[in-house]
């Protein structure tokens, strides 16, 4: 990643310039003119993306210099970026893609995923940042509960980690495992809405006015990733069944992720 060395910079420099070289001002509906290269002129991409021209030279030699992301976004427009261009110039100049408000899944994509979940032989579920169950197999009925009997809007896991007494059986460390719930639903809402950070949603909203404990937890701060971890839960019959999750969130950039579970063999080490 880009982290402010001269080598990124020098990289930067040159993706810029390799980018500016093949637009030309007639793009933007200028006379093209007798020119001697091609491409558009450093000048040109900083008159219309609004910054010094000394500034953008600069850039493109690869000074110290740290563009904001404003700039970076006014860059991108005007040399006319794809979305992977528009990730790699933020990579290169911040060292991170470009923080951007996660959309609502489509239902197409729903449909490819409901798909996909319900042809996986141990208990696989789709959510949404705020922790809603959009869509499950089987097994994740038989292992949590039966989301088909509840309506839409009670299909959440934090609402039933804190209020359906089966989730204490269920859920072996069920206190660390809804704390560490409602971090994960306070990092994602931050994602979803920049500004909304530290804001709850509906969902959470109501939760959080009808159980102290959760409030308690909510106002601890705690924030968590979708990382992989273990997962210990109880059959019917007492079993305590250790799974691996794989969770993979944020799917094409829409707000809504994959829960995997991988049965873990008894002498399985438990660290992810």
């Amino acid at each position: 990643m880009g982290d402010g060395s001269e080598a990124w910079r020098q990289e930067l420099g040159r993706f810029l310039r390799g980018r500016r070289m093949q637009k030309s001002f007639a793009d933007y509906g200028f006379p093209e003119g007798r020119r001697r290269t091609p491409g558009l002129r450093r000048e040109e991409v900083a008159l219309l993306a609004g910054v010094s021209p000394t500034w953008y030279t600069y850039l493109e030699q690869g000074r110290d210099i740290r563009p904001s992301t404003d700039v970076l976004e006014r860059i991108a427009d005007v040399l006319g970026l794809s979305p992977d261009e528009h990730n790699y110039l933020h990579v290169l100049a911040c060292g991170h893609r470009p923080q951007r408000q996660l959309s609502e899944i489509p239902p197409e994509l729903l449909r490819t995923l409901e798909d996909l979940v319900r042809i996986q032989p141990e208990p696989c579920y789709v959510a949404n940042g705020a922790a809603d169950v959009l869509a499950w197999n089987a097994p994740a009925a038989t292992w949590y509960t039966d989301f088909a009997r509840l309506p839409p809007d009670r299909r959440n896991l934090l609402r039933w980690a804190l209020s359906a007494p089966e989730a204490k059986q269920r859920l072996v460390d069920w206190k660390a495992e809804t704390h560490d719930l409602i971090g994960r639903v306070r990092s994602a809402l931050a994602r979803r809405d920049a500004s909304g950070l530290g804001t709850p949603g509906d969902t959470v909203h109501d939760l959080l006015e009808s159980n102290e404990q959760a409030l308690a937890w909510w106002d601890e701060q705690q924030v968590t990733d979708h990382v992989p971890r273990v997962r210990h839960l109880r059959a019917d019959d007492g079993r305590i069944v250790r799974f691996r999750l794989l969770p993979l969130f944020e799917v094409l950039g829409h707000d809504c992720g994959v829960v995997f579970h991988v049965r873990m063999r008894p002498d399985a080490p438990t660290s992810p």
